[in-house]
């Protein structure tokens, strides 16, 4: 058992006591049943996502992957990552398992960090959302104060890629 594993059950048997003490077995397993549909809903989602991001790693062949994903890619690689994260869907649940699949797949450590942080940063997905709750000028303002940070953010992964690479495994895995 890792540790990720026994913080989250340590957290989940507190909590457990917690709603014991206010509202007895009833209130433990209604939160369980609530967890528990969540988890049905989400498992949906990333078998999904799972499943695409390996049908793509058969359809797409290696030498691909390495010519336009690859280290060897260079900047054409980090900007069809910067892509690819403004473009995808979705939480972390979807983008996580992608990301595994395509660095196992053997896109470049760099591609991948720099798909990572377009994600965090372009979600065009929320877009919409961000609009009509925070109004045009916040979200240009952002935009703007932001723009720059996955490009920034590619070089820096780009050049500490070539310095971690004697570290990194074969196969894009890192």
């Amino acid at each position: 058992m890792d540790r990720t594993t026994k913080v989250f059950g340590a957290i989940t048997v507190l909590v457990a006591v917690l709603a014991f003490r206010l509202g007895g077995w009833d209130l433990v397993v209604a939160g369980i049943k609530r967890g528990l549909g969540t988890l049905f809903s989400v498992a949906v989602l990333v078998m999904a996502a799972y499943a695409a991001a390996g049908l793509a790693g058969v359809l797409i062949s290696h030498e691909s992957i390495k010519n336009y994903l690859g280290r060897e890619a260079g900047w054409r690689g980090l900007m069809i990552g910067m892509l690819a994260g403004a473009i995808t869907p979705g939480g972390p649940y979807v983008y996580y398992p992608i990301a595994r699949a395509i660095s196992t797949a053997g896109v470049g450590f760099a591609t991948v960090f720099t798909y990572l942080t377009s994600k965090a940063i372009w979600d065009l997905s929320r877009l919409p959302m961000e609009l009509a709750i925070l109004g045009v000028n916040i979200t240009l303002v952002r935009w703007a104060v932001t723009f720059f940070i996955p490009p920034v953010m590619a070089y820096i992964a780009s050049r500490l890629a070539r310095q971690l690479e004697p570290f990194m495994p074969a196969g894009g895995e890192g």
